[in-house]
């Protein structure tokens, strides 16, 4: 006769042990389609407004603890800053082209809770200059 009873043992000893690690294994992960972003020309003295889209594809609610532009010319307010798992959140960074000339490179690091990247770096970059050689028609004049 087989004795059961160390089977269902095992078996409920390996259930047990299955849920107890998918809590234990339960994060937050946050992902940014694309960290790099290109202005192009844009005219001194005009500020400029790029979103860059943040979603949790984790399985724990992600939290942004802030967005820490490299200068204060920058700007990326917080309109959420918990996602649920499949929530996104846009982040709308604002650059003010003021006392800047010439090709521009600039950073702003995501703070959250994803172990694996707590600070995510936006990088974006603008080639600021004049209004030279735009040509500005006005109808019949």
């Amino acid at each position: 006769m087989i004795c059961r009873k160390p089977l269902y043992v095992l078996a409920f000893t390996a259930v047990v042990f299955a849920l107890g690690s998918s809590d234990a294994a339960a994060k937050p992960k946050l992902k940014i389609d694309s960290t790099h972003f290109d202005f192009g020309f844009t005219p001194e003295g005009l500020p400029v407004i790029h979103k860059y889209w943040a979603y949790n594809v984790g399985t724990d609610t992600l939290k942004i603890n802030r967005v820490r532009p490299s200068c204060g010319c920058t700007s990326v307010p917080l309109t959420k800053k918990n996602l649920a798992p499949g929530d996104s959140v846009a982040l709308e960074l604002k650059f003010d082209t003021k006392r800047f000339k010439g090709q521009i490179a600039k950073t702003a690091a995501v703070e959250s809770n994803d172990s694996t990247q707590a600070d995510l770096q936006l990088h974006f970059t603008a080639r600021v200059g004049l209004w030279e050689g735009i040509v500005i028609a006005k109808p019949n004049q």
